[in-house]
């Protein structure tokens, strides 16, 4: 995936920061296509575990071309900030110099195998974390 021409809503997030850990939050779901994240710490970056928050998607989704709104759909559940859990992302790794770019492997493969009609390679979420095996080490950009 080419993220040169994507808006980087990385600069929209609240951001939390911890010793070994970066969150990023936003106000609403956001379908997440990849992160790339540049280091000059490169086994750092290949150690590095993409986490997003859930709850009920992707169970939970409206299907592929239905045709939503004017009320008659009724409410959905949707994810929020407090009720959910992290869930590892199954991710593809490649370097390019000091950038590691995380792309995802359809979400059917290995994370949820029970919706075997839904192949996707993105991930809706509120949250998206980066867990260092160790110490969050040096940081030169985030992009997601």
């Amino acid at each position: 995936m080419d993220f040169v021409d994507n808006v980087n809503i990385a600069d929209f997030a609240m951001i939390e920061e911890s010793e070994n850990d970066i969150i990023f939050q936003w106000e609403e779901m956001r379908d997440i296509f990849g992160v790339v994240v540049e280091s000059p710490d490169k086994e750092a970056l290949s150690k590095l575990k993409l986490e997003y928050w859930r709850r009920h998607w992707p169970q939970q989704r409206v299907p592929k071309g239905a045709v939503v709104g004017a009320g008659g759909s009724g409410w959905m559940r949707d994810d929020d900030w407090f009720n959910g859990e992290w869930k590892t992302a199954d991710v593809k790794v490649k370097f390019d110099g000091s950038k590691a770019i995380f792309e995802f492997n359809p979400i059917n493969a290995q994370e949820f195998t029970d919706v075997a009609d839904f192949d996707a390679i993105y991930r809706r979420t509120l949250k998206i974390r980066l867990v260092f095996e160790n110490k969050k080490p040096e940081i030169n950009s985030i992009a997601i």
